[in-house]
């Protein structure tokens, strides 16, 4: 019987001491939402709290498996029905990180950010949001086509994926090679008497000599004209010749 009245004095003396020592939920100074490129959202956010037991109500719904807690000091903590409650020896700086629990519905993902503090959104380029919170502080676009948007809670975004756009390297035109034509270097050289085109001799034929043979009489006729002769001189040198002897 006595250790039964133990018992629940020990329960009651732990949940009188959870409420008394349990603070209400502490305010962060800004939630941090990232969508990368898979549509996955992390969130995270950083807060100090004091010696005891604090209780954290989550803005956005977490996926429980994904919470992680640090601090620059020993803690404890449990998570229950998107609340955080951490238990700390003293005052602790803590750093806290998730995946949101968002609903996805015929390709469009829906997040409940459930605060009045101020968020930081920032969107991978391939992420279109499809509805905008009211309060929005400021936007911005940031290297790399990241989406910065500030404002402030509550609010439901909803948002899808798109195909990345194919980047291309505009083409940088090849200058045409201009082609350097080497100028000859003139040599003297001698020149070459221009051939006179020679007209062809044209070998006239020679009319062949007709050798006409004389006449078989005038041959005789001479020389029987030449025996006559012979025949007087002799006769006439030889009757000189007797007149002398006579004379």
């Amino acid at each position: 019987m006595k250790s039964r009245f133990e018992s629940c004095a020990l329960v009651l003396a732990l949940a009188a001491l959870l409420f008394l020592t349990a603070h209400a939920q502490q305010v962060y100074a800004q939630l941090s939402i990232v969508i990368d490129e898979d549509g996955v959202a992390r969130v995270s956010f950083a807060m100090d709290v004091g010696e005891g037991v604090t209780s954290i109500s989550l803005a956005v719904p977490p996926i429980a498996p994904t919470i992680e807690v640090s601090s620059n000091t020993s803690i404890e903590w449990l998570c229950e029905n998107s609340t955080l409650y951490i238990a700390a020896p003293g005052p602790a700086k803590l750093n806290i990180t998730y995946i949101a629990n968002a609903t996805l519905e015929d390709g469009v993902i829906t997040l409940s950010i459930a605060t009045n503090n101020t968020i930081e959104l920032l969107a991978h380029p391939i992420v279109v949001l499809l509805t905008l919170p009211q309060n929005i502080i400021n936007v911005a676009t940031l290297s790399g086509n990241w989406l910065l948007l500030i404002f402030t809670g509550p609010a439901t975004i909803s948002y899808t994926l798109v195909a990345p756009q194919a980047t291309t390297t505009p083409l940088t035109p090849t200058p045409t090679p201009t082609p350097t034509i080497a100028t000859p270097t003139p040599t003297l050289s001698p020149a070459l008497p221009q051939a006179t085109p020679t007209t062809p001799l044209t070998q006239s034929p020679t009319p062949p000599t007709a050798s006409v043979a004389p006449p078989v009489a005038i041959i005789v006729a001479v020389v029987v004209a030449v025996v006559v002769i012979v025949a007087a001189a002799l006769i006439v040198l030889r009757r000189r010749a007797s007149q002398k002897v006579a004379s």
